[in-house]
């Protein structure tokens, strides 16, 4: 009878959860709002994450992030938990829907990358902005007799007026009107 000896070493694993199946906004345009994200390590092996994100979709295109997430990377022991401060800033977006993905790609070998679905539903408000010359009288009212050399009785007088949209969602003008007979305004 032989007896051989074998001797097994046993690897650690990390093993990543994450809490959170989604994170979700609905607002206005403010305020910013944070979400905590909780990495947890139900391993027995230091787990190493890494977290980037996609747009999945926009209203249009914007010169900024909304979605910023802190720390991006990390280390969390075994048995322990992290939290990832997720923040969604609707500021100055016009309003619609906004989805992303957060991919949080770690060394589980059973679970190497996790997705977390991220919408963020802004309600934008329109902010209608009228401006004339600063000569007229703007900001107050529009005087003729300041912006304009010689006036006589009976002639015809334009002053263009601006008006644009300085709010996040679509402003619609339905009719412009004076309480004057002698004032009228066109499209």
């Amino acid at each position: 009878e032989v007896i051989i000896a074998i001797m097994i070493e046993v690897w650690g694993l990390p093993r990543i959860i994450i809490e959170q199946e989604r994170i979700e906004y609905v607002g206005m345009n403010d305020p910013v709002e944070e979400h905590v994200l909780n990495i947890v390590n139900a391993g027995n092996e230091i787990l190493n994450f890494l977290i980037t994100h996609v747009i999945i979709e926009e209203p249009n295109r914007n010169e900024r992030e909304w979605i910023i997430y802190e720390p991006a990377r990390g280390q969390i022991e075994p048995d322990d938990d992290f939290n990832v401060i997720v923040t969604l800033n609707p500021e100055g977006l016009i309003g619609g829907l906004y989805e992303a993905e957060l991919i949080i790609e770690s060394n589980d070998p059973a679970n190497p990358e996790v997705i977390v679905p991220v919408t963020m539903e802004v309600i934008g408000v329109p902010i209608i902005n009228v401006v004339w010359d600063e000569d007229m009288g703007y900001p107050e009212l529009i005087y003729l007799n300041r912006g304009l050399q010689d006036i006589f009785h009976g002639g015809p007088y334009e002053i263009p007026v601006t008006i644009s949209n300085v709010g996040t969602d679509v402003l619609v003008i339905f009719d412009i009107s004076s309480d004057s007979e002698y004032i009228i305004a066109e499209l």
